[in-house]
């Protein structure tokens, strides 16, 4: 059998880890070691989150520019009509729980 030498596929995989540890304080972003283990946490934090919303909510400060026009006074009205929706939605739900593995569940 053949050696196997896996020296390009291995810079490859430490390259994009290293990629990925940029901005990292001191040795995170300088060492492979641990730079592998700091990415390797940061992607265990990124999955156990809950996923961001699309949208947000416009204020009325978003429209602050249309609040001359004969349409303000409409579009403030949706914009308030929302927000009180997406409130009702949040209370509705109830208190949030933690969502990480072997947190017991509050």
């Amino acid at each position: 059998m053949p050696r196997v030498k896996s020296n390009v596929a291995r810079l490859k995989r430490k390259n994009k880890v290293m990629k990925l540890a940029k901005g990292y304080w001191g040795g995170r972003s300088k060492l492979w070691k641990a730079a592998k283990e700091a990415t390797e946490r940061a992607a265990q934090v990124r999955l156990s989150r809950p996923p961001q919303q699309e949208g947000r909510v416009p204020s009325p400060l978003d429209h602050a520019h249309q609040r001359g026009s004969p349409t303000a006074r409409v579009v403030l009205q949706q914009v308030h009509e929302w927000a009180a929706q997406s409130r009702c939605r949040s209370e509705s739900q109830g208190p949030r729980r933690s969502r990480r593995p072997g947190s017991g569940g509050v």
